[in-house]
């Protein structure tokens, strides 16, 4: 809309008319005096104000609905399209692309990003869909690091498809502390390899959990402040799983192995200390793996990932005896402490377990606002019961 037609009137006023040969509905109309340039990670997703903000073209899109939950863009066609424009604010800097595209079966849709809408690189093509539609995160091509405007673009490629997201990831620097659910655009401040992790839209519960499939991991990047020498990090995860860390990203340490029972989420806190000296840039990487086996097709151990928090504030002071004992020289046993597990019924008689090499936070947290956990000497080995 412009002074020449729709603002030409008195203080810009206009009408909006819509016109229907039979019954139809309005579900959203957005109006927008000017554009919205991206500071931070943003994301996508259909019939949110994001979507509406930065959608530039598409050709015969309609809202699919899965399991009368889940909206989806729907392209019916082959070459359908629908593309996003994002004005890059000065200074900022997108990393990379996070992407849930879905294809039905025998048919495929691909994702291409641009900076003028005309020259498009193209990223990937999905051939799979279903139920558990795969994540799929590129990191930004070099030339396109420093462009003022990104174009994203789906496009059907052959028959009826669907696009579930698109999420760009900035990220964030010298932070004393953050946290993020999943499946937000918080969470692409921090996502620095989550590809083939999985949404289960087909089991979305009272929140939406990031699956990590058998054999696979989803790995988170934090930036703390330089002077930081400490950092307790939150997790609200369920299935059994081990956390690893590292300062490069290449050589991981695994500092805690829990898991919860079937259907239950798990609460489970560790601070880190020895990671953080010598660490140049205080840089972490966060790796999450489950203990499902790929080549078994019986097992079906599998992690979810609700929620992630960390801060450099109120962590204690590492704790001199690091030997897994108590002080009467006795094993400790973890099934006395303080953890808990959320949403945990009284019929369910299972405990979570933990284990830590080093010392550790493990104690209770919150998912929205993962709080302090109880710091202690962490177990190198511990009994870890198995699941039934």
């Amino acid at each position: 809309m412009t002074e020449e037609n729709a603002l030409a009137g008195e203080n810009n006023a206009f009408r909006l008319k819509i016109e229907c040969s039979s019954t139809c509905y309005v579900n959203e109309i957005y109006v927008a005096t000017k554009e919205v340039a991206v500071e931070g990670s943003v994301r996508l997703v259909t019939h949110s104000i994001e979507m509406m903000r930065y959608f530039y073209a598409g050709s015969d899109n309609y809202t699919y609905v899965s399991y009368n939950k889940t909206p989806f863009i729907f392209l019916v066609g082959k070459d359908k399209f629908v593309t996003f424009r994002f004005p890059i604010a000065e200074g900022t800097e997108v990393k990379s692309i996070l992407s849930t595209l879905i294809a039905n079966p025998n048919q495929n849709v691909s994702l291409y990003v641009s900076a003028d809408d005309e020259d498009y690189q193209y990223l990937y093509t999905a051939t799979t869909g279903g139920g558990t539609p795969p994540v799929k995160q590129f990191d930004v091509p070099e030339e396109l690091a420093e462009a003022d405007i990104l174009y994203v673009k789906a496009v059907s490629e052959a028959g009826q498809s669907f696009v579930y997201d698109v999420t760009l990831c900035v990220d964030k620097k010298d932070e004393a502390s953050g946290e993020f659910e999943v499946y937000t655009g918080e969470e692409g401040s921090y996502a620095y390899n989550i590809d083939g992790t999985i949404l289960q839209y087909t089991d979305l519960e009272e929140r939406i959990f990031r699956t990590v499939p058998k054999g696979g991991k989803a790995i988170y990047k934090i930036d703390l402040p330089d002077e930081a020498d400490r950092v307790q990090i939150g997790f609200y995860l369920r299935g059994e799983f081990t956390i690893s860390v590292s300062a490069d990203g290449v050589n991981y340490q695994p500092v805690l192995e829990a898991f919860s029972p079937v259907g239950v989420g798990t609460e489970q806190t560790v601070c880190l200390y020895d990671e953080l000296e010598n660490n140049d840039g205080n840089i972490l990487y966060i790796m999450i793996e489950g203990h499902g086996d790929p080549n078994d097709p019986e097992d079906d151990n599998t992690v979810r990932i609700a929620a992630v928090n960390f801060t450099t504030a109120g962590v204690p002071d590492k704790p001199e005896n690091t030997d897994p004992t108590d002080s009467s020289g006795g094993s400790f046993d973890y099934e006395d402490s303080e953890s808990s597990i959320a949403g945990e019924s009284e019929k369910d008689s299972e405990t979570a377990e933990s284990t830590g090499t080093g010392s550790g936070c493990l104690g209770g947290i919150t998912p929205a606002a993962l709080g302090a956990g109880l710091c202690m000497a962490a177990l190198s080995v511990i009994r870890r019961k198995k699941r039934i």
